[in-house]
């Protein structure tokens, strides 16, 4: 009896700690964090920014999602990320207004952007964020890590 209980707190704990923190296999094991989550002036849609980790030998990756109020993002979202870099510096989400998005980085390597979202479960379609990018930076965008990223 005593090692059951011992066993159920442990498990409760590792679920507990893993709340925000899911594990995912493609190619590999991935943690997948949301860092930040922001609601449209208008409560429609919400912009999450979620941080991925491959392990030591890879860059943390971040990706941009817009999706329903309250709604997780699902192993099947990932892969329709809005904004998916690696090496981001500054990076952050604001809505300049209802339906626009933007997206502000310092420094960041990406390797995906849409610059527009829309979903048959908001108005049928017919609700669209644009989505703009803008780098902050006034030495570029590359740094000397991501202008040579097999050299180092």
């Amino acid at each position: 009896m005593k090692s059951q209980l011992l066993v159920l707190t442990a498990l409760l704990f590792i679920i507990a700690s893993c709340q925000n923190e899911h594990k995912i296999t493609a190619g590999g094991s991935q943690s997948f964090k949301e860092i930040k989550r922001v609601v449209s002036p208008d409560k429609k849609v919400e912009a999450v920014v979620a941080e991925t980790n491959r392990g030591a030998t890879v860059a943390t990756g971040n990706l941009v999602f817009i999706v329903l109020p309250g709604r997780s993002i699902s192993d099947e979202d990932r892969k329709f990320a809005m904004f998916n870099a690696d090496y981001c510096s500054g990076l952050n989400i604001r809505w300049k207004q209802d339906r626009v998005l933007s997206i502000e980085y310092e420094k960041a390597r990406i390797f995906n952007f849409t610059n527009f979202w829309q979903s048959d479960s908001l108005e049928n379609w017919n609700y669209v964020v644009e989505i703009g990018l803008n780098c902050t930076s006034q030495t570029g965008q590359l740094n000397s890590t991501t202008r040579t990223p097999m050299s180092n």
